[in-house]
């Protein structure tokens, strides 16, 4: 077998392997014979078969099917003893030779690179401490959760809830499904679109108003975005809200049977402070990523990226199926999926570089952990352990979580941390 390798750009590689004739009749030699033990034909004792007979009337998709097994195991053995590894399939073109075989495969090779020292990484750690005053807007929360709403007869004020029947169309096309009935909205509270709220100021209930607001340019929904909308309205109820009383039943529906206060507080500074942690590691996390990818400047094979971006699309298309948010957002133009794959490849590649040179495998001490924290939230917490050890697919996810935490934490070991102070809003609800 004579093999060739020629470089045509940075990662694309084109692999010319012959193989010579006496192989190939070698090969359908030792197939042939086999058959003919194997064939039942009228007129022949079953393995009394002549092998000019078989010869004649097999011969042809024999070969075929050698050439066929020939291409694979002989591109196997070239890529082994040149040391290439492809990225992706490769492209396979067969040469038309009268005798013997040749063929030509073109793929792109995985890139070689030297990671950077990882003492030159700076990372910043925020440092937060829940304080009293914390818990005390916490428990604001709570009571703006827990608020009572009462019907009151007078005209509606920034702050009410009304309940509102009402249709929209643009450009004389309703786009409403008719008209929408019993619809809640808090004045004030900008969940509609811009100057919808500011035109029920002042309605009662009953009254009826007709009025047009324009959709942002940005609008999810290309028909609407940007277009003014016609908007007919009627209010059938206004209510007020009232605080909640921080009483023994408002402690009890936050799970804190006793009702004492102090103990609903530890309840939430508890609860608090492990969610800064769990904030705390998801942007040091984050800012490992990031200086992993600005230091590390890698060519990527493009078969990957493609691969990754048809990943991202079928992701998206399971997730609409069930009805979650997927990875792609609907006005996702063609090159910023292709940023967000590139991105995936390139930390795909650094991480595995990584594990490879640290010797890395996920700590099952650690796996069993994250599985056993995730449990909590159901249940049956023992069902949801079992679920996760007999489901190989749903443990490779954890095991894998567990092993970018342990990267993560091979390049902290090296990097200079600066801790950086931040309040608990400021730090868990940013902008």
């Amino acid at each position: 077998m004579q093999v060739s390798v020629e470089t045509t750009s940075e990662l694309m590689r084109k692999l010319t392997v012959q193989v010579p004739e006496e192989k190939i009749q070698s090969e359908i030699s030792k197939r042939l014979h086999t058959l003919a033990q194997k064939i039942r034909l009228d007129g022949f004792r079953p393995g009394k078969v002549p092998g000019s007979v078989v010869k004649k009337r097999f011969s042809g998709p024999v070969r075929q099917e050698v050439l066929t097994d020939l291409i694979q195991s002989s591109l196997y053995d070239a890529l082994q003893d040149n040391k290439l590894h492809p990225a992706g399939a490769p492209e396979i073109e067969k040469k038309n030779l009268d005798s013997g075989l040749e063929f030509e495969a073109t793929f792109e090779v995985y890139p070689e690179f030297e990671l950077c020292s990882f003492s030159e990484f700076t990372i910043i750690r925020p440092g937060c401490e829940v304080t009293e005053s914390d818990i005390d807007a916490m428990i604001e929360k709570l009571c703006e959760q827990k608020k009572q709403w009462a019907s009151v007869e007078r005209a509606a004020q920034s702050g009410d809830q009304l309940t509102i029947i009402f249709s929209g169309s643009v450009d004389g096309e309703n786009f409403t499904d008719g008209t929408v009935e019993d619809f809640k909205v808090i004045l004030g509270s900008n969940r509609m679109i811009p100057g919808f709220e500011d035109q029920l100021l002042n309605m009662e209930v009953d009254g009826k108003k007709t009025f047009t607001v324009n959709f942002p340019a940005d609008y999810g929904n290309d028909k609407l975005a940007g277009k003014a909308a016609e908007f007919n309205v009627q209010v059938s109820n206004i209510e007020a809200s009232s605080p909640a009383v921080i009483d023994v039943a408002f402690v009890k529906a936050f799970g804190v049977e006793s009702g004492e206060v102090s103990e609903l507080r530890d309840a939430l500074k508890s609860n608090m402070e492990v969610e800064v942690g769990n904030v705390v590691r998801a942007k040091v996390k984050e800012a490992v990523l990031e200086e992993l990818l600005n230091r590390n400047n890698l060519t990527l094979p493009q078969v990957m990226v493609d691969q990754e971006i048809e990943r991202m699309r079928k992701s998206d298309q399971s997730d609409a199926a069930g009805a979650k948010s997927g990875t792609l957002g609907e006005s996702d133009s063609p090159g910023a999926i292709e940023g967000r794959a590139r991105r995936r490849v390139a930390l795909g590649l650094l991480m595995a570089e990584i594990i490879k040179i640290h010797n890395l495998s996920a700590d099952p001490d650690k796996v069993r952990k994250v599985i056993t924290d995730m449990s909590q939230s159901y249940q049956s917490p023992d069902d949801v352990v079992n679920w996760y050890y007999s489901n190989d697919e749903q443990l490779r996810n954890v095991e894998n979580m567990v092993l970018e935490e342990q990267v993560v934490d091979v390049v902290l070991a090296a990097a200079t941390i600066d801790e950086e102070q931040a309040d608990f809003e400021s730090l868990v609800n940013p902008g």
